[in-house]
């Protein structure tokens, strides 16, 4: 596993902006074209309202947040709805010390479905740096519906991991549609 997650962390994340703040901005202005399509239910102003970006636990580190991270999964918590029940948060902490280009040190960006659906959620994680799951070549990974299941996954910028969780891809199959 450690050289397969060295092929995949030596690829480099490109995020394309300068500032935290236009991190924060894209992905706002990402959910505000999601909710124009109505793919998601969440207004205009709970988009600002819950994406958002602040500091981090370490000196240069920001933080932006999208939604309430609720390992237990209550349906009350979610914030940034999709329209077919299923919600969606994040966590992303970058390194930017005012003067370097910005750099991805951690995300995690899950998709919850409705009740009964299985999997019952999908989140994509990046660890820290110095995580434990370095050291076993899994800092980016997945968990396909379960918290103690990861396997090995791409690098994805936000608008990547935002434009899967919002697309086709991660929906319910039609039951009336046989599978291919």
């Amino acid at each position: 596993m450690r050289a397969v997650q060295a092929r995949i962390l030596g690829a480099g994340l490109p995020l394309g902006v300068t500032t935290p703040k236009e991190l924060r901005d894209r992905i706002r202005t990402r959910l505000l074209r999601a909710s124009n399509q109505e793919r998601i239910r969440t207004p205009l102003q709970g988009i600002h309202r819950w994406v958002n970006e602040g500091p981090g636990d370490k000196r240069y580190e920001r933080v932006i947040t999208g939604g309430i991270k609720d390992f237990a999964r209550r349906p009350e918590s979610a914030r940034i709805k999709r329209d077919d029940g299923a919600w969606l948060h994040f966590t992303m902490t970058v390194r930017w010390d005012g003067k370097s280009a910005l750099e991805m040190l951690a995300y995690d960006f899950e998709l919850v479905f409705p009740t009964g659906h299985v999997p019952p959620f999908v989140r994509l994680d990046l660890n820290e740096p110095g995580h434990h799951n370095e050291a076993i070549g899994l800092r980016s990974h997945i968990h396909p519906g379960n918290d103690d299941l990861q396997l090995p996954a791409p690098l994805m910028t936000p608008e990547e991991l935002l434009d899967l969780f919002l697309g086709d891809e991660l929906r319910p199959r039609d039951k009336d549609k046989p599978r291919t």
